[in-house]
C-alpha cells in the first residue's frame, strides 16, 4: 500500500494505492495518521482512484478513519473509487456512513496547491 498527500486549497488529498487489505490496514495506520498529524487541516480527501482492492479489513479501517475524524469535527471525502470498490462499499451499505463524493466537487472546493 502506497499513500502520498497533497496540499490543496482549504484541504489535504490523501491518495491510496495498491490494495488496502488485512497485511496493509497493518501498516497504513500509523502513517495516515501521520500525515493528518503533520498537515493539520480541518478537511481530508482520499482519493481512492488508485485503489486496486479492498477487503473487509480495509473498509473496517477506512470507516474507523472516518469516524475518528468525524469526532475531531474533521469533514472527510472519499472520491474516485474504480467500479469494484464502489460496489464493496455499496454492497456492504457503507456508503451511509462515509461521505463519498465525485472528484470534481472534490478539486472545484479545493485545488491543488502548487
Amino acid at each position: 500500500m502506497i499513500i502520498k498527500s497533497l496540499k490543496c486549497k482549504g484541504a489535504v488529498e490523501i491518495v491510496l494505492q495498491g490494495k488496502l487489505n488485512f497485511e496493509a490496514v497493518h501498516d497504513l495506520g500509523p502513517k495516515i495518521k501521520g500525515e493528518i498529524m503533520e498537515h493539520s487541516s480541518m478537511v481530508y480527501g482520499f482519493n481512492l482512484q488508485k485503489l486496486d482492492f479492498i477487503d473487509s479489513s480495509g473498509l473496517s479501517f477506512l470507516l474507523r478513519l472516518n469516524d475518528e475524524l468525524l469526532a475531531d469535527k474533521k469533514k472527510v471525502y472519499f472520491f474516485g473509487a474504480n467500479q469494484g470498490v464502489q460496489n464493496i462499499i455499496k454492497i456492504s451499505r457503507l456508503e451511509k456512513y462515509m461521505t463519498l463524493i465525485d472528484p470534481f466537487i472534490f478539486y472545484n472546493q479545493h485545488p491543488p496547491v502548487e
